[in-house]
């Protein structure tokens, strides 16, 4: 087992996955070249995970869009499979490759102050909505 020769250290999932199926993606998957996993088995690891994550249920169609977006390929071979993909408790010396990066990293600082303006904005709004109903007093 080689781990891949793709190195996406520094790289963060791409943003079409959803932070429940990256939770879980880090978690329990590991990009291993030469390594299949049955969609099978996946979904229903899946869908144990997210019973006792609170996280929402997904499909097969889901589970290929969150897969290909991460960048692992299918093939048909005795039923789906995910290609270069394994279980980390299969692999426990092989550590998550992908980086998280605080939000902070991923908005140019323009941006983090056009956001941070909006919500001083919404929150006078919001203190002019209570003195407005509560009267100036409160």
């Amino acid at each position: 087992m080689v781990p891949s020769s793709f190195r996406p250290e520094g790289h963060t999932l791409p943003n079409d996955v959803p932070a429940y199926f990256e939770r879980f993606y880090r978690a329990t998957i590991r990009r291993v070249i030469g390594r299949r996993l049955r969609s099978s088995d996946l979904l229903a690891t899946y869908l144990a995970w997210a019973g006792e994550n609170d996280a929402p249920a997904i499909n097969f169609h889901q589970l290929r869009r969150y897969m290909r977006a991460i960048g692992h390929d299918r093939a048909k071979s005795n039923g789906i499979r995910y290609l270069d993909a394994a279980f980390a408790c299969d692999l426990p010396n092989i550590p998550d490759s992908y980086r998280i990066v605080p939000l902070n990293e991923r908005m140019p600082a323009d941006t983090i102050d056009l956001a941070v303006a909006a919500i001083d904005g919404a929150m006078t709004a919001l203190r002019q909505v209570r003195a407005a109903i509560l009267g100036p007093e409160q």
